[in-house]
């Protein structure tokens, strides 16, 4: 089974104020919470530590539903909730 990659099934949608989603400047992509979007940059917070950063626009997008299921695991098991 192939691994489900926005680039591959469709066209990359851009998040908004409370979406999880993927940082993919760093690799492995970096997933978070999104806090704030300007046209300069998305505010983003780590889902278990809690740590906020600036990502580019251009390199954040929303997580695909199996990425947001993994995700919001993550957090259940963190015992985290933001």
């Amino acid at each position: 089974m192939s691994a489900e990659r926005p680039a591959e099934t469709a066209q990359v949608v851009r998040p908004q104020q409370g979406d999880y989603a993927i940082d993919d400047s760093e690799e492995p992509g970096r997933m978070g919470l999104v806090l704030l979007v300007t046209p300069r940059y998305v505010q983003m917070r780590e889902l278990t530590s809690g740590e906020e950063w600036d990502a580019a626009p251009k390199s954040v997008r929303k997580l695909t539903s199996r990425e947001e299921l993994s995700a919001r695991v993550a957090i259940a098991n963190f015992g985290l909730r933001w």
